[in-house]
């Protein structure tokens, strides 16, 4: 690995004038919140995993804890979950069967597969 990595824009690639937001689940008890969003920045296109938090007023705000990265890392970033959620089974971390919402995921994968989309 190097110590930064540059990612150049590639030719008619598409940029979000707003984020869009692809999940969201609750961290805690706490009103805490983890949210996966894609956005563009600066020219470039990023997929941002943050924690958010309720303010006084109800509302979502963000946090400085989170990751942002070009999304052309992203399949790098899911390969390393998948890895993750199989050692944590592995380890006994976790239930050894897929929840619910993993199941639709992996439903809905397959499908977009079947149908010749990626994910």
């Amino acid at each position: 690995m190097t110590a930064k990595s540059q990612t150049k824009r590639r030719p008619n690639t598409p940029t979000l004038t707003e984020p869009v937001k692809i999940a969201e689940f609750w961290k805690n008890r706490r009103g805490e919140s983890v949210r996966v969003s894609l956005s563009t920045f600066e020219g470039h296109n990023l997929v941002d995993v943050r924690q958010f938090f309720t303010d006084g007023a109800g509302q979502m705000q963000a946090t400085r804890k989170g990751i942002a990265m070009s999304v052309y890392r992203l399949p790098e970033l899911a390969a390393a979950i998948g890895k993750a959620i199989a050692k944590a089974r592995e380890l006994g971390l976790i239930d050894p069967e897929p929840s619910k919402a993993q199941q639709r995921v992996e439903g809905e994968r397959a499908y977009a597969e079947w149908s010749g989309r990626r994910t």
